[in-house]
């Protein structure tokens, strides 16, 4: 091979690009906490920070909409609520996730649960 492949090369390039992490997180079970307080729980795979979430990116198409608020229970739990879900979710009821938090997987959907 001589001396071509012992070369060495200097320069050429800037640093190397680098890629975020793959979102992994994922929603594991939403439940209503409170019915007649339009209130329920989300339940993740991993630990999430509440400062990186929108109300508006949780979304109950059968009880009024886009969540109002948005509230840490603990590491994995998240509590969303509007007052215009009082009284009206109920358990099967579709949800959907959506908002743009990089650690955690969007979109999702599921079914509430009772």
């Amino acid at each position: 091979m001589g001396r071509w492949s012992q070369r060495r090369r200097r320069g050429g390039g800037g640093p190397p690009v680098t890629v975020g992490p793959t979102a992994t997180i994922t929603i594991t079970l939403v439940q209503i906490e409170d019915a007649p307080g339009g209130l329920v729980k989300a339940f993740f795979s991993g630990a999430v920070d509440v400062a990186d979430f929108s109300p508006s990116g949780f979304f109950l198409p059968n009880s009024g909409g886009e969540a109002a608020a948005v509230e840490q229970i603990d590491a994995t739990t998240l509590r969303y609520g509007n007052d215009a879900w009082s009284g009206a979710i109920f358990e099967d009821d579709p949800w959907e996730y959506f908002d743009t938090v990089p650690y955690v997987v969007t979109p999702q959907d599921g079914l509430v649960s009772g």
